[in-house]
């Protein structure tokens, strides 16, 4: 660790955790003319007290060797033997809490090292922490009374407008030093954190509880990531690095690979440490019908967010322990988790562990469905997007499922997976008064397109397709119980080149289930047959049900095309 000495105003370093001596740290947002690591080490005294960055070091320094750690809130007995007054603020202060030298992060790290600059930002929240104190200088705020009003305590809109509450790198040093102090431009003291909580918690959006006493270790993670949504960093990788030290987590910089990638990451290092569902529940919340969110019809969403603003407006977010506590993982297929599931309206919610202190209240959830780009995966719902609010009655009859969730959001025309492992199957209904209700694998079945994602590679692979007769006017609901299975296989050493295809009557009282679909599959794979299948419908009519299969090119990509027509 390198500070600046208070006696010379020169650098040292220092290596090893017991030998660094007790300094303070300055918090602030960098302007124009800063001085640097360079600067420090090659310039003389007089180019460095030519600049505006070194002159607010100076001052630093003076504030420090002057007032120590003005208006702490811990007091110190005034039996103490060893003991310093500040007379202006009354306040006693033993020796021991005087630093000797501050640290700057502008000069205090040589950015021209890649490598010193990783572990300055893994180690800086600790950095912080161990600080004997810090002071915020807010460079954009002058005190409305000067030196006289030494009982203000700042409240008005130009102190929760300052650029400093804007920052990403200043949310850590909100957070983490044990005694934290305001200072305006002039270096007029406004009053330790304790005494300014209520305009501190306005402008930060942060609550006053967790602004106290390092109680910001409770805030889940939605919450912890609420607190950034709005901040701006200068390098967009920075808004992911500056929130390392918030849940205690390291990783390599990688400058250059974007904020999303960045984001990305540091969420996959997040996962490791905790148990927590809220990760995954960001987006607004959606209690009634609400049009789409505000996101790109052309990407398929992941479970990841891809900026800490998809959790603006969480702050309100809670969680709660499972019953089971088997861990959520990433792999190379997707997040690996264990979640209820629910179908409400046609639509798939996975419920997350997680709920609001709201009226409204209820389990959130979010929308899910088979990701086309990927087999056996889901991904969130781009047509709603938005967090679902599930009412216990409907939250009891979810069935829980081990499934996997698409990691991060991905453009809709990228191919995961190539075509020569994956076979695109087209399903279309002609003349027939039939719908499609259900399909397994259902991972592999897109709703929204009426196609099929069929696993090559494997002797065989097979899908089915349950079918349904369309309620026409005046007919009741539910009746026309004639069920019947489409069945389709792929097999590489079919000699036809495409999958085959089966039709396999089948009547039930109710709406088919998965499992039932497969044992009906296994009794009938003698049925299919290349190219063309045909049934005979029983009933007043007699009617013909016949499936075709060819390959044709569907947006330029060749598709296996599945037509069934009633004749």
């Amino acid at each position: 660790m390198r500070l600046i000495n208070l006696e010379t105003l020169k650098l040292e370093s220092f290596i090893g955790y017991g030998k660094i001596p007790s300094y303070a740290i300055l918090s602030h947002t960098w302007g124009p003319d800063e001085v640097t690591y360079a600067d420090m080490t090659t310039k003389s005294r007089d180019e460095l007290e030519a600049k505006a960055g070194y002159q607010k070091i100076v001052k630093f320094g003076q504030f420090v060797r002057d007032r120590d750690a003005p208006r702490t809130p811990v007091r110190i007995p005034r039996c103490a033997e060893d003991r310093r007054v500040d007379r202006k603020n009354a306040v006693m202060w033993p020796s021991a809490y005087r630093p000797t030298h501050v640290w700057v992060d502008t000069c205090c790290i040589d950015k021209s090292s890649s490598s010193e600059l990783s572990e300055a930002i893994n180690s800086m929240f600790v950095w912080y922490q161990e600080a004997v104190f810090c002071v915020a200088i807010l460079e954009d705020y002058e005190h409305p009374g000067g030196e006289s009003s030494s009982q203000y305590r700042p409240s008005d809109d130009a102190f929760i407008q300052c650029r400093w509450f804007t920052r990403g790198w200043t949310l850590q040093e909100l957070l983490a030093p044990g005694r934290l102090f305001f200072v305006d431009k002039h270096w007029v003291f406004l009053g330790p954190r304790p005494e300014v909580l209520e305009p501190v918690s306005v402008a930060s959006g942060i609550d006053k509880m967790y602004l106290q006493n390092g109680s910001w270790q409770k805030a889940n993670i939605a919450k912890r990531l609420s607190w950034a949504a709005k901040r701006e960093t200068t390098r967009p990788e920075d808004l992911a690095y500056c929130l390392l030290g918030v849940f205690g987590v390291h990783m390599p910089l990688l400058y250059g690979e974007g904020g999303h990638s960045a984001f990305i990451r540091l969420q996959e290092e997040i996962i490791k440490e905790f148990d927590d569902h809220s990760l995954f529940a960001w987006g607004r919340r959606n209690h009634a019908k609400t049009g789409p969110w505000n996101e790109s019809p052309n990407v398929v969403l992941g479970a990841f967010a891809s900026h800490p603003s998809q959790f603006q407006g969480l702050d309100n977010m809670q969680t709660y322990s499972g019953d089971e506590e088997e861990p959520h993982t990433v792999t190379n297929k997707g997040i690996r988790i264990r979640l209820p599931i629910v179908k409400v309206e046609g639509k798939t919610i996975a419920i997350l562990r997680c709920h609001t202190s709201d009226p409204l209240g209820g389990f959130m959830g979010i929308y899910i469905e088979p990701c086309h780009l990927k087999p056996g995966v889901y991904c969130r719902s781009s047509s709603t997007p938005a967090l679902a609010c599930v009412s216990d009655n409907v939250a009891q009859s979810a069935e829980t499922k081990l499934i996997f969730l698409l990691k991060k959001t991905t453009p809709a025309h990228e191919s995961i997976e190539t075509m020569e492992s994956i076979s695109k199957v087209s399903i279309s209904v002609h003349n027939c008064d039939y719908s499609i209700v259900s399909a397994t694998p259902e991972e592999l079945w897109d709703t929204r397109y009426g196609t099929l994602r069929l696993q090559r590679g494997r002797l065989t692979a097979t899908a089915l397709m349950s079918m349904d007769r369309l309620n026409k006017p005046g007919r009741q609901q539910g009746s026309g119980k004639e069920y019947f299975v489409l069945l389709l296989r792929v097999d590489p050493s079919s000699r036809w080149g495409f999958p085959d295809v089966g039709l396999v009557a089948w009547r039930r009282a109710g709406k088919a289930k998965t499992r039932d679909l497969e044992r009906c599959h296994l009794s009938n794979q003698d049925s299919v047959r290349p190219h063309t299948a045909q049934l005979r419908l029983k009933g007043r009519v007699m009617r013909t049900l016949t499936a075709r299969i060819g390959i044709e090119l569907v947006g330029g990509t060749r598709t296996y095309v599945v037509s069934l027509t009633r004749e």
